[in-house]
């Protein structure tokens, strides 16, 4: 895995992430263009919680103004995820502030067509190294609607825990943290 730092950074700063299967592009560096943002952020299936779904219009004009790059701390914002090789979309991770709460938020959303094969689970997993690991930022939270049962498996194999529930997003959500001491010690465990 490539050190965050010696890797290709965006025009926000933000590093390109690797896996042994995928590649976390900054939005904003080809290919994260705003095709790939509208084709993930519309897609009913993907953000199936919204009575009504954003559409290309709204997202197109949500990425080209700036508004999704916009307040976000240093080294923090949106990554779509490819596959490795080549420029197979398959989902977006992110690290940002969640809401006023002060608490930073990951969080994974991925097309139907990449679910059930990993790809959320290692994607987070880069990023929540990347989070505690390079920007240091402890804990990590993931707030998630209770309905939604492959999300808590990905926050539970990334070795969250649940920590109370709260109203995100207007809506009623189960949260889950990870503390870095425990990020670093599953981390050694699994190296052992």
């Amino acid at each position: 895995m490539s050190d965050p730092l010696d890797d290709e950074t965006s025009p926000t700063g933000l590093p390109v992430l690797y896996t042994d299967r995928l590649r976390l592009v900054p939005y904003g560096l080809d290919p994260a263009n705003v095709a790939a943002f509208c084709r993930i952020t519309t897609d009913p299936a993907v953000y199936w919680w919204r009575e009504e779904p954003y559409t290309t219009e709204q997202q197109s004009e949500h990425f080209l103004s700036g508004k999704l790059f916009d307040g976000l701390p240093h080294g923090m914002g949106y990554w779509a995820v490819f596959l490795a090789e080549g420029n197979t979309l398959l989902g977006q991770v992110i690290l940002q502030p969640l809401e006023e709460s002060g608490l930073i938020e990951i969080g994974w959303h991925f097309l139907e067509g990449a679910r059930g094969q990993g790809y959320a689970t290692e994607a987070a997993v880069r990023l929540l190294t990347y989070g505690f690991d390079v920007l240091d930022v402890d804990p990590i939270y993931a707030v998630i609607r209770s309905s939604n049962e492959p999300s808590i498996q990905v926050a539970m194999r990334i070795g969250m825990r649940p920590d109370g529930q709260g109203t995100y997003y207007e809506k009623p959500h189960l949260r889950f943290r990870l503390m870095q001491s425990q990020y670093a010690f599953q981390s050694q465990d699994k190296t052992s």
